[in-house]
């Protein structure tokens, strides 16, 4: 009997055990990426991160309608008994759409809708304000050509679903001062490429001695950095467009800031009688400037304002806000109210010119050129230009603790081509009522008057 039972184990085949299956590797964390570290974010690195852009912040959003797949499980270790599994919160995470963060929700509401932990939130909002800011730093590429790749503009996008999903405010997150107690938006401004300068083509002679003035190219700035984020940033708070205006100033970007009162309205110092007067599509004000060669600070404004006539007898005044030589200028055309302390007698028509806060102190050297339409831009070749001279008798300050900004006021009875533009009809203001002024001016201590 003991050698039938040996017989019949040495007939049993053997089969050795199967190896376990390795389990499924996790998706990457945010931390793996190593995005926070601007140095990491080379050419490679950001070509990797918009390739997955599309599931760059999937995360779960609840029990969806229809049977649900059972979840993945790994199998059992086999190591000496143990045995080890997925706990039921990780399990949860994993059902859906595959997603790079997994982000956990707390226990389901009596209404049977998930609500979202502050937990989750708190990570939410980590995660988008370090992709926020990685877009800020940018990679050499962006930087040089002044337009987000369609990887970027996937990454924005996908942080504003990742929001909206989570009931959180992007446009909150993009006006908050987390990069480097600044917000995106101001980065954006100051970061904006430098533009590359062309000779001007027309000029007038001798005016103010000064040298010819060159002036920016106009580009198409409809997927640059700014653009992309003010599309997801608005409506825009009183604090927001205060410190989108400093970058302006530190940048002394005029074209940026022109920009920005064509794009948002709350930006723009237009009064609402002649937003109707101008009408729903109103073409602004165009505000161009030139800067100059030389140590004195020279530039010139060109200045383009529709419908002058009727602004200034229902409104009183016309208000043009420019940035020039790190400075922000408001030039305004007036009719000197009744209760002035200063200036020309009350009903008179008037130019002004002052700093606003806050630019530096300076003095002011210039003069206002009128414009011939019959003639064209710039002034005739042996034609004296009407000019109306606008010279500081103090150094100009802006306003500052409640104190009021220094002015220089100008009454344009000064020169009979000027006084001619209150009344109706006057030939220096075209059929279109398009007024067209130019500014010149130096940042220098006036000299005796040029004939």
């Amino acid at each position: 009997m003991a050698e039938e039972k040996e017989a019949l184990a040495d007939s049993t085949p053997t089969t050795a055990p199967a190896p376990a299956p390795a389990p499924q590797e996790a998706p990457p964390t945010y931390e793996s990426l190593n995005l926070t570290n601007p140095n990491n974010l080379g050419q490679d690195t950001w070509r990797r991160t918009g390739a997955l852009a599309q599931q760059l912040i999937s995360l779960p959003t609840g029990p969806t309608n229809g049977p649900t797949p059972s979840p993945f499980r790994p199998p059992a270790s086999t190591q000496r008994g143990h045995t080890r599994s997925l706990s039921s919160s990780s399990t949860n995470s994993l059902k859906g759409k595959k997603s790079w963060f997994n982000f956990k929700s707390s226990a389901s509401t009596q209404s049977g809708t998930p609500s979202v932990s502050s937990r989750t939130i708190s990570e939410v909002r980590s995660t988008v304000c370090g992709l926020v800011r990685n877009l800020v730093v940018g990679p050499q590429e962006q930087l040089s050509s002044g337009s987000l790749s369609p990887a970027a503009l996937g990454i924005l996008q996908s942080c504003a679903e990742a929001c909206a999903t989570h009931s959180m405010s992007l446009s909150a997150i993009l006006q908050e001062k987390f990069v480097e107690s600044h917000s995106p938006l101001y980065w954006s401004i100051v970061k904006r490429p430098v533009k590359p300068y062309a000779k001007t083509t027309t000029r007038t002679e001798n005016l103010l001695d000064r040298e010819e003035v060159e002036e920016p190219e106009e580009t198409d700035d409809s997927s640059d950095l700014l653009g992309a984020l003010l599309s997801h940033a608005k409506p825009l708070e009183a604090d927001t467009i205060a410190e989108m205006r400093l970058a302006c100033l530190a940048t002394s970007d005029q074209t940026t800031f022109q920009r920005l009162h064509l794009a948002i309205p709350e930006f723009s110092s237009i009064p609402g009688a002649d937003q109707i007067l101008l009408g729903a599509g109103h073409p602004a004000d165009n505000i161009t400037v030139e800067i100059g060669e030389g140590t004195e600070g020279a530039f010139a404004v060109n200045m383009q304002i529709p419908q002058f006539h009727k602004r200034m007898m229902i409104s009183r005044e016309i208000g043009l806000e420019f940035v020039a030589r790190n400075r922000l200028w408001r030039f305004s055309f007036l009719i000197t109210p009744d209760n002035a302390w200063y200036g020309p007698p009350p009903g008179s028509w008037c130019v002004s010119i002052s700093l606003q806060e806050p630019s530096p102190p300076t003095w002011l050297d210039a003069r206002l050129v009128l414009e011939d339409p019959v003639a064209g831009s710039g002034v005739p070749p042996g034609k004296v230009p009407t000019l109306l001279r606008l010279k500081s008798k103090q150094m100009m300050e802006a306003p500052r603790n409640g104190v009021p900004a220094t002015q220089i006021v100008v009454a344009l009875d000064e020169n009979p081509a000027f006084a001619s533009l209150q009344y109706s009809g006057s030939s220096y203001i075209p059929d279109d009522e398009k007024l067209t002024v130019k500014l010149e001016a130096k940042l220098r201590k006036p000299t005796q008057d040029i004939d």
